[in-house]
């Protein structure tokens, strides 16, 4: 059986969503996502904790409630995304791009770093 690359894997599952990757409350913590394209993703609830989203695109995702414990989001795209009530203790949001982030509600502590 051939391996298929992560970007190629989550290309098919996007668009075999529609063009909308549909994973609410689902358990994605410690996978490497750099650089993966969840444009318009539904993320709700779902637990990154620990996960590498470093450059990651997720313009207009879906993050309310999720936990984003300690995940890497140095670089991500996170224009128009929805982060009400998301956890984001210990991440690192640097250089991310927040233009129209909804970020009603995060929990964030010290640790967090690349906040307004």
């Amino acid at each position: 059986m051939a391996e298929i690359d992560r970007h190629t894997f989550f290309a098919w599952l996007n668009a075999s969503a529609g063009g909308r990757f549909q994973v609410p409350w689902f358990d994605l913590s410690g996978l490497n996502l750099r650089d993966v394209d969840l444009t318009d993703a539904n993320l709700e609830g779902t637990n990154l904790e620990g996960t590498e989203l470093a450059g990651a695109i997720l313009k207009n995702a879906i993050m309310v409630n999720a936990n984003l414990t300690l995940a890497n989001l140095h670089g991500a795209d996170l224009h128009g995304t929805n982060l009400t009530d998301a956890n984001l203790h210990g991440a690192d949001l640097t250089d991310a791009n927040l233009y129209a982030t909804n970020l009603t509600n995060v929990r964030r502590d010290k640790r967090t770093k690349g906040l307004p």
